[in-house]
This record gives structure tokens, sequence and C-alpha cells, in this order.
């Protein structure tokens, strides 16, 4: 007995082919979506939803920009405030004051 075609397998959990859920991933990347966004919406695993994807041309550009905005979201000081948070450290101030004080000085 032969293993069935790509065609016919279905996910275990939604029962939706894997081709159909390959077309969403493919959408939803096209669109702008993040893998993590696209292997919660489907419940597939990562390497899945990036064999998917990976040949899309806009996977490039919005990696970069997933990435970019991933740094932006765990950085602790705001841009231009390096060196008031390094004269900040130098005076021993502790981590939790320094962030605050940095961000108050941004505004």
């Amino acid at each position: 007995m032969a293993w069935p075609s790509r065609e016919r397998l279905h996910h275990p959990v939604s029962g939706e082919s894997y081709a159909a859920l390959r077309d969403k991933a493919r959408a939803m990347r096209a669109a702008g979506a993040t893998e993590a966004a696209i292997m919660t919406a489907l419940d597939v695993s990562k390497p899945t939803v990036w064999r998917w994807v990976r040949d899309l041309p806009c996977h490039k550009a919005v990696a970069r920009a997933n990435q970019y905005v991933g740094a932006q979201q765990r950085r602790l000081y705001p841009r231009g405030t390096a060196a008031y948070a390094a004269k900040l450290r130098r005076a021993e101030i502790p981590l939790l004051a320094r962030i605050r004080l940095t961000q108050d000085a941004a505004r």
C-alpha cells in the first residue's frame, strides 16, 4: 500500500487539507503576517511555515521589517539617550530608575 499523496493529507486537529493550509499561509505571509502568527493561526510548526513561505519574494522584506520591530520593542532606552543612560550607569543608578529617567528625558 502506498502513502497518500500530499493533496489528500489532512491536519489532525482542523481536518483541513495541508494544501489548503499552505495556500492560507502563503496568503497571510504576503499580507505581512509573521511566521509566529501564521504558526499560531494554522496550528502548524514554525519549520513547516518557513518551508511553505520561504520562496515568496516578499519573505525577506517582511522578515527584515519584523526583525527591526522586534529590536525596537526590546530597546531599553529611547533613541538619542545612550549618552545620558551611560552617565546614569556611571553614577550607579539602578536599572529600572535609569530606564524611567531616560524615558522622561526623551519626552
